[in-house]
């Protein structure tokens, strides 16, 4: 019974082990700070990850919302969801970005005023 109970409680330290570490790797943050992770917290991702929201910041670890916020602030950032969306939904462009193409495109002017309803005199 007792060789159970060893074998048990090392499985369950390897386990934990592996599990904060695997997070940590994930986050981009350095496996040694699974050092100072309390033992008493649940083995699952999810605890690991609120543990890392609430104390991260003492290891330099940016929290996820802050770094979501300055995300969706980057224009980089934001023109290449736009255009993701544009390629996985496969939506056309609106009305007046066509219309603005049809305009800069246009070879003559009898082209243009005929895409710009303009009669030639």
């Amino acid at each position: 019974m007792k060789d159970l109970e060893v074998e048990a409680t090392t499985l369950k330290n390897q386990t934990r082990q592996r599990t904060v570490k695997d997070v940590l790797t994930a986050k981009g943050i350095n496996p040694k700070v699974a050092a100072f992770i309390p033992q008493d917290i649940d083995i699952t991702e999810e605890a690991v990850s609120t543990w890392l929201n609430e104390y991260g910041d003492v290891f330099g670890v940016q929290q996820e919302s802050t770094q979501g916020e300055s995300q969706a602030q980057n224009p980089a950032l934001q023109a290449q969801r736009r255009i993701n969306e544009v390629v996985s939904t496969g939506t056309p462009p609106g009305v007046d970005e066509d219309a603005m193409s049809k305009i800069l495109n246009a070879k003559s002017a009898a082209e243009l005023s005929a895409i710009l309803g303009v009669s030639v005199s």
